[in-house]
């Protein structure tokens, strides 16, 4: 029924693209580099926060996809939805702060599983919203 109502608001039915090709390579690089930078060597821990940065930039992208979708540039909707993942940030930032012998043992799964399921969903969860 909200996809009715949108088509009634809009009088066309919106479409969401998938720019998932660039996505990835950048924050992926970039995050890997700078905790390399920071820490001084490559760990488990660097290439798990790097991953989660890519998840991170997979449900943002889609956030300002679907954005540029919405006849009025700057919706709300927009913004709520980018706060959503400040939580899954917070996490991964807290996870350079563990040290290796916690993140070894395994008792970061909890956060991991927080950290890339939120933007995932919203990555897969947006297009099933809008349809196209």
């Amino acid at each position: 029924r909200a996809v009715d109502w949108w088509n009634a608001l809009l009088g066309e039915r919106m479409e969401v693209k998938n720019p998932l090709p660039n996505v990835f390579e950048v924050p992926l690089t970039l995050t890997l580099v700078s905790t390399y930078l920071l820490m001084g060597e490559f760990t488990l821990q660097s290439v798990v926060v790097s991953l989660s940065m890519v998840a991170l930039t997979f449900g943002s992208t889609m956030i300002h996809a679907l954005e540029s979708t919405l006849p009025r540039q700057g919706a709300s909707i927009t913004t709520l939805l980018l706060a959503i993942l400040v939580w899954p940030f917070i996490l991964t930032v807290d996870l350079l702060s563990i040290d290796s012998v916690s993140f070894a043992i395994g008792n970061v799964v909890t956060e991991l599983v927080v950290i890339i399921a939120i933007p995932l969903s919203i990555y897969f969860l947006i297009p099933l919203i809008v349809p196209e």
